[in-house]
């Protein structure tokens, strides 16, 4: 029995390469070659499964409102009520979180009171902070030390959460409308733009020069091939002018083998420019698109965005240097059904 053992243990590996081990070893942590190219990845969002409630503004009103009866001028001994307390800051942390959620976009969009008072609370939060800096620097009011790194703490909390109430939640409101041009803003329209939205965003952080090259590749995909068939029959012209181009080009689209994906890509280059062009032309180009309008608003499609930017210091500027990939994807895989819940956004250098 302990030699069987013994035998079974010696064709036990861990953490090892594949290559020349012999026949029926059994390796636990396999090692695989690996190719790090120059560049950055990363995972835009992971879309989690919806709570389904909307997100109550009352809690984080009612702590902004009370901030400045909690601020330096009549802040006593205890620290902790300052600001109104971790209570009163975590509830306009957990607001902005509850807002930032793809299923409370939709309501954003929809009803102007609900984000003017999102962004009224950010104006209100924004005006109590450089208020309270003002007594900071001029040195009125100031706790011990301590309480000092306290104060700076709750303000930096309150700077973000005034930030994100704006910049990420507000504008990107605006920036989806602006991108949807005159597609009709139906739901999953809406869930689709959105999401092409943040990749846009993240192209336009990645460039550190406007005289670059930038390319957004889009893989929209159906479950049964006639469905794609008869959105691309309503623009049967465009589909003609730009199937079939060599390299993928800005503006050409390709099929998959099976019929059932339709590949459009999108560049720009431009030796001279600023920061922001780039990703400026992109949205001006998808906003136009009406093909694209109609396949990413039908219910039976799902869709797949990856951008690209080349901002290293080597090679040219061109529209080759775009996007990664010049060749169709084939969708010889399952479909998911686009009301399934998963990480689909992604970016890649």
């Amino acid at each position: 029995m302990l030699r069987m053992l013994a035998k079974w243990f010696r064709r036990i590996r861990f953490c090892r390469s594949l290559k020349g081990l012999p026949v029926g070893t059994i390796v636990f942590f396999p090692l695989t070659r690996t190719q790090l190219p120059c560049g950055l990845a990363g995972i835009v969002e992971i879309v989690r499964a919806p709570t389904g409630a909307a997100p109550d503004l009352a809690a984080a009103e009612a702590a902004v409102e009370g901030l400045s009866a909690n601020g330096l001028a009549p802040l006593g001994e205890d620290i902790t009520t300052y600001g109104g307390g971790e209570t009163a800051i975590r509830s306009v942390e957990d607001l902005v979180h509850a807002l930032r959620r793809p299923e409370v976009f939709p309501l954003l969009f929809a009803d102007d009171a609900l984000l003017a008072r999102a962004t009224g609370l950010a104006g209100r939060i924004r005006a109590f902070v450089d208020a309270e800096v003002g007594l900071l620097d001029r040195g009125e009011s100031l706790p011990n030390l301590a309480g000092q790194e306290v104060v700076n703490r709750i303000l930096t909390r309150l700077k973000d959460a005034a930030w994100a109430l704006e910049r990420e939640i507000a504008v990107n409101v605006d920036r989806v409308r602006d991108l949807l041009g005159e597609t009709e803003a139906v739901p999953k329209a809406l869930r689709e733009y959105r999401k092409l939205n943040l990749i846009l965003n993240t192209l336009d952080r990645l460039e550190i020069r406007g005289r670059d090259s930038a390319g957004v590749l889009l893989q929209v995909a159906f479950e049964k091939a006639a469905d794609l068939d008869e959105i691309l029959a309503r623009h049967e012209a465009d589909r003609a002018a730009r199937i079939g181009l060599p390299d993928l080009p800005d503006g050409a689209i390709c099929l998959s083998e099976d019929g059932r994906c339709v590949t459009l890509v999108y560049k720009v280059a431009a030796e001279v420019g600023k920061l922001g062009d780039n990703v400026a032309v992109l949205r001006n180009r998808i906003r136009a698109d009406r093909l694209l309008s109609d396949l990413l608003s039908s219910l039976q499609s799902q869709a797949l965005v990856a951008a690209h930017t080349r901002w290293a210091s080597n090679g040219i500027t061109t529209t080759r240097t775009a996007t990664r990939s010049t060749t169709p994807v084939s969708t010889k895989q399952p479909f998911r059904p686009s009301t399934k819940v998963s990480p689909r956004t992604s970016t890649s250098p």
